[in-house]
């Protein structure tokens, strides 16, 4: 409505006239309210918040609703475990300026003991993502709900929704890789991960994603040593590279029809490898499994026995894996 000369003008209606002095109060009402409000954000920057708080509440006395009061005080009454007055004047807040209180108000009704409350949270992120679409913060609140309740479709469309407004940068790969991988799309995850390595090559980390869902994924060494290498240019010391790299060169179905003196070569490089992964962690039981399988292999059993004797006494009671189980069978006949 509006106030001219003492008189109100509401849309559709007569005008009604106003007691002058009902105008002079509520002139004074909101300096009041001005002054008190910024006293009481003064008094926060200068670490006094109970006296903030009750500048606050004598803020809500001069103009009931105003929504960032509102939100201040909901949030006090929050942490004070009165939660039933907090969501009131949350919800407050929200419904006057959602762009301001959907934070504070979603996570209060996504933390309360009811799932009535928790679904109420979930549709107020749902419905300020939709308000505010450009709200990157908002997006990331809500995909990391979706993800909490394992909703990771909803997840990754959301995360569509980032990619077109910040780029598709290391986060997005690592978020899909996750994703993909949980729903049991390995390919998916590969593509994820090849997409951001296409743009950023020398991205060490995306490249041990890459190399674990390949082996995931038993690809052979045609396809996995481009893969170590390219891993190898970036960190060449990369134990658990080498140890990988290693294995794959004797273990690959193509090692069987390779040529006597092929096969030595493919040896000799396995075992440098090895080597150079014990020499950095002498006592990682893989790498000393892979190492007896290379020395069995190139017909030296008695060392084999020794190297394997050492893995098979530390996994005492536990279950052996498969590999070494096959290992050991071999190498102790």
């Amino acid at each position: 409505m509006l106030v001219v000369c003492g008189w109100v003008f509401a849309a559709g209606k007569q005008p009604v006239p106003v007691e002058p002095e009902r105008v002079q109060t509520d002139t004074v009402n909101e300096m009041r309210f001005e002054y008190y409000y910024w006293e009481a954000v003064r008094q926060i920057v200068m670490g006094d918040y109970e006296t903030a708080i009750r500048l606050f509440q004598f803020c809500d006395l001069l103009q009931p609703g105003d929504p960032e009061v509102s939100r201040v005080l909901g949030i006090y009454h929050y942490n004070g475990d009165r939660r039933e007055l907090a969501l009131a004047l949350l919800e407050t807040a929200y419904r006057k300026a959602p762009e301001n209180a959907w934070y504070e108000y979603s996570t209060a009704l996504l933390k309360s003991d009811t799932k009535k409350s928790q679904k109420k949270g979930l549709q107020v992120l749902e419905e300020a993502a939709r308000r505010f679409p450009d709200k990157t913060e908002i997006l990331e609140v809500l995909q990391a709900v979706y993800l909490n309740d394992m909703r990771l479709k909803d997840y990754l469309r959301v995360q569509d929704r980032l990619d077109e407004q910040v780029g598709y940068n290391m986060y997005s790969a690592e978020r899909r890789f996750q994703v993909h991988m949980a729903l049991k799309q390995p390919k998916a995850a590969l593509a994820d991960l090849k997409r951001y390595l296409d743009d950023d090559p020398s991205n060490l980390q995306i490249w041990l994603r890459y190399m674990q869902v390949a082996e995931y994924m038993q690809y052979d060494l045609k396809k996995l040593e481009p893969i170590y290498l390219s891993v190898l240019r970036l960190d060449p010391h990369n134990a658990t590279v080498l140890n990988n790299y290693a294995y794959a060169l004797v273990n690959d179905k193509s090692f069987a029809h390779l040529t006597p003196m092929e096969r030595n070569d493919r040896l000799q490089h396995a075992e440098i490898m090895v080597r150079r992964a014990l020499m950095q962690e002498n006592e990682n039981l893989s790498f000393l499994d892979t190492y007896a399988w290379v020395l069995y292999l190139q017909g030296n059993r008695e060392p084999a026995q020794r190297f394997m004797r050492i893995v098979l006494d530390n996994y005492k009671n536990q279950k052996l894996p498969k590999e070494v189980q096959r290992h050991a069978k071999a190498i102790f006949p």
